[in-house]
This record gives C-alpha cells, structure tokens and sequence, in this order.
C-alpha cells in the first residue's frame, strides 16, 4: 500500500508554455522528495498541457478544467484534491530553489505555533525590485497585513488541517491571497523564514496586469481587508480613510491628503492602546518604516518632522541596515 505525500504542491497553469519546464524542474529536483505535484491545467490554449503531459514523474498529478476557471478556482480545486500533511504554493513561470520544501517543512515541524509560513524571494525578469527589510517574526507579519499582503504568495507553505477545520478557501478577489491571510490569522500565527527559497518572475505580463482595469478591484479588496483587520484593531474607518491607507501602501498618496492620513495613523493607535490587538511598538514599527519609505520615494520631506519618522528611525537602526 503507497503511503500519503507529506506534502502538496499546487501548481495552476495557464498559457504557461515560455517558462513552465524550468517551474515544474525547480520542483521535482527538489531535495525534499516526499511530495505530490498537483498541476492544474485552467484551459490552457496554448502547448502547456502538452508539455506536462511529456513528464512521467508519478509525483505528478494533472487536473485539466473543461475551460479557463481562473486562479482562485484553479487553487480551491488543488487544495481538494491534496493529500499531504502541508500545502505548497507553486507559480508556474517562478523558480524554487532546490532544498525549498526541505527547509519549509523542517521549520514548520520545528513550529507547531504557525499554521502558515512564506519565504524570501530573488526577482527577475523585466523589472528587479529593491529589496526591502524582510518580516522578522509573527507579529512583524500580523502587523503588516493592516497594510498589504505582507508575505509573497508563491512562497508558502500551509498545514492542511488548518484550511480544512476552518474552511479555508481562496475567494473571489483580485488579490485572493491577501484576504486568506487575513482570514488565516483570526486562527493562526503566521510566518516568514528568512531564506530566499524562490526566484520569482516579473514578465511584462506582470506589470501591465498591475496598471489595467483591474486596480479597481484590487483597491476593493484592499479596503475589505483593511475594514476586517481594523475592526479587529477596535476600530471603524470610512471608506474614504481606508482609501487614503490604500494609497499611501502603495506610495500614490497625494500630498495634500498627508494631513488626512496622518489623523486617520493616530486614530489606529489610539484605537490599539484599548484593543491590544497589535504589539504597540510593533505596530509603531510598521507604520514608521512605511512612512519613510513613503516620504522617500515620493520626496515628501517636508513631512519628515512626524512622530512616524521616530518610529521609522528606530526600526530602521534596530535592523542595522539601510531601508532599502
């Protein structure tokens, strides 16, 4: 009788021909062997499931929708039909380094406290970002998820048993990994290790999705998720301030709303002195290195004399690093 794969990686596919060979590689030549490869194949109409079709690697298990459902669906689809003890997240034009899942499952073994855990990632492609302060610990993550998506989808390993006790699924937003996080911390702690473990792709593909019609959407399901962790804080915020938030994350923020955010920043602090929901100086943490970052990409520093710019400093120099 075959033994269960400890772990599960899902892999959705969609016209993924140019890049999928070296993703489904990064995979299976892994040192960690142990593992499940479920791809699915979301109506691709070009060579993709061809080329999954040449693999005779019996860790693989191919899923092909009758036409393109979508990530979400394509996602929702692979955690069904998993099996492992963990749940890994694949893109199919990324590339995992090979003791990836080794080390993912080493640390979540280690941490019976963390129910998900992502890692760092190396760009390339079209655009290679800075780098920034990679999260610390659990409550850098809780802390940042006010803000954004806080750790990188691809990169993640998540236990099964926590999806499917709390019925955890991805839903139908724009940025359908920002509210799973968020819905995953009303249940569990989540994590960064502090490895690259993933080189992730940026196409030209990547930056147009980022620049169309579908930023209203992507705006929406922001303020959703800022409505649930600012609830969460002890606090309601009007759509137009969690819009100022939205604006400011992003690094968009008009100077002349700077005033605006500023009240609504102190409304959130004000709020978590009662709740204690967020670790105080934590919290303080994360607003003052994004407010940095915000005066200095947007050279706003007339801004600079702000209490925001103390908690910044004092993350900053914690970390003995430069901000970028």
């Amino acid at each position: 009788m075959n033994s269960l794969p400890f772990v599960s990686v899902v892999m959705p596919v969609y016209n993924a021909e140019q890049y999928l060979n070296e993703a489904i590689d990064s995979i299976l030549l892994q040192s960690y062997s142990n593992f499940e490869l479920i791809i699915i194949n979301d109506g691709s109409t070009d060579k993709s499931r061809d080329i999954i079709s040449v693999y005779q690697d019996k860790r693989i298990k191919l899923l092909n929708n009758d036409q393109n459902q979508g990530i979400v669906y394509s996602l929702n689809r692979g955690i069904e039909n998993s099996r492992g003890k963990y749940i890994v997240r694949m893109d199919s034009d990324d590339i995992s380094y090979p003791e990836r899942i080794e080390k993912q499952v080493c640390f979540m073994e280690a941490h019976a406290d963390i129910g998900i855990c992502a890692g760092l990632t190396e760009t390339f492609g079209a655009y290679i970002e800075r780098s920034s302060l990679p999260l610390r610990n659990p409550e850098e993550v809780k802390c940042s998820l006010l803000f954004d998506t806080a750790i990188a989808h691809p990169t993640v390993i998540m236990r099964a048993e926590l999806l499917n006790k709390h019925h955890l699924r991805y839903q139908n937003y724009i940025a359908e990994d920002y509210i799973m996080w968020v819905s995953a911390l009303g249940h569990c702690k989540l994590s960064v290790l502090p490895e690259v473990i993933l080189k992730y792709r940026v196409t030209g593909n990547n930056l147009t999705a980022m620049l169309n019609k579908k930023e209203t959407l992507k705006r929406e399901t922001y303020l959703k998720a800022y409505d649930i962790m600012l609830r969460r804080c002890g606090m309601e915020a009007s759509v137009d301030d969690r819009t100022l938030q939205y604006y400011f994350d992003s690094g968009r923020l008009e100077g002349k709303d700077v005033g605006a955010l500023i009240k609504h920043l102190k409304r959130v602090l004000e709020a978590n002195v009662k709740s204690r929901y967020f670790d105080d100086r934590v919290l303080k943490d994360i607003i003052g290195k994004r407010w940095i970052a915000y005066i200095r990409r947007n050279r706003q520093y007339k801004f600079l004399l702000s209490v925001f710019t103390m908690y910044g400093i004092r993350y900053i120099l914690s970390r003995k690093t430069s901000i970028y």
